[in-house]
C-alpha cells in the first residue's frame, strides 16, 4: 500500500517535469520498455464480480479505522482504477503511536482481507501488501519499541492473531454497514468520512433494533 503512494507521487512528478522538459517516460511507459510491464494492472481487465470485492475490501479498512480511531478528522474510501491499485482507503492517525494505537493499526490492516472473509468466505492475493504491512508493524513493536510480548519468541505472532481477530469481531458487529457501504462504494466510487461515520452509526442502529425485536419475539 506505502508502495503504491510512491510510485503515484514519482509519476506525477514525472507527468510535471515533462511539462518543462520533453521525452521523460512516465512510470508506466517505463515499465513497458524494461519488459516489466506485468506489474501494471489493467482496469480494463476488471470485471464487476473482482470491483464489488475490491469495494468490500477498502470498506472493511474504513470501518475498521473508523471504530478504533474515532477522533479521525479525515477520510477517503476510493476504486480508484489506475496501473497501481484498483483500491484505495486513506485517513491520517497521527504521529507518535502508542502500543495500543499500533495495535489498532495492525487490526486495520486485517479490516480488507478479513471483510473479503465475511462476504466471500475467502480473500484474494491482493491482500498480501496489507499483511506485509501488518508483519512490519508487528516485528518493530516487538524488536524497535519493546512492545508487547517481547521476550515471547512468539510475539510477533501474538501480535497478529490478536489484532486479526480483533478486527474479525469488528466487522461481524458491523456487518450491515459493511453491505450497504460497498454498495455506496460501487456507485459513488469514492466516499468520505462523514459517509462512514452516518453508515456505521445508522446500521448499527438497526443492527441493534432488529436483535431486541428477535430477543422479545422469543420471550
Amino acid at each position: 500500500m506505502k508502495f503504491i503512494f510512491i510510485f503515484e507521487i514519482i509519476n506525477h512528478f514525472i507527468i510535471f517535469a515533462n511539462i518543462i522538459f520533453e521525452d521523460i517516460p512516465t512510470i508506466p511507459e517505463l515499465l513497458q520498455k524494461l519488459g516489466l510491464s506485468r506489474y501494471l494492472m489493467d482496469p480494463s481487465k476488471v470485471s464487476k464480480e473482482s470491483l464489488e470485492r475490491i469495494a468490500v475490501h477498502e470498506c472493511g479498512h474504513a470501518i475498521v479505522e473508523h471504530i478504533l480511531f474515532p477522533g479521525l478528522s479525515q477520510m477517503k474510501v476510493s476504486i480508484k482504477m489506475d496501473p497501481y491499485s484498483y483500491g484505495r482507503m486513506s485517513c491520517h492517525v497521527g504521529l507518535n503511536p502508542t502500543e495500543l494505537q499500533l495495535m489498532g493499526d495492525i487490526a486495520v490492516c486485517f479490516g480488507g482481507r478479513n471483510a473479503e472473509r465475511l462476504i466471500y468466505g475467502d480473500h484474494c492475493v491482493g491482500c498480501a501488501g496489507d499483511y506485509e504491512d501488518a508483519k512490519k508493524t508487528a516485528k518493530d513493536m516487538i524488536e524497535k519499541y519493546a512492545m508487547g510480548s517481547y521476550l515471547d519468541p512468539d510475539g510477533v505472532i501474538r501480535i497478529l492473531d490478536a489484532a486479526d481477530r480483533f478486527a474479525t469481531q469488528i466487522l461481524q458487529e458491523n456487518e450491515l454497514a459493511l453491505r450497504r457501504l460497498s454498495k455506496i462504494l460501487m456507485t459513488q466510487k469514492v466516499i468520505d468520512l462523514g459517509i462512514v461515520s452516518m453508515i456505521v452509526k445508522s446500521s448499527k442502529a438497526e443492527t441493534e433494533e432488529a436483535i431486541d425485536k428477535k430477543e422479545e419475539n422469543q420471550t
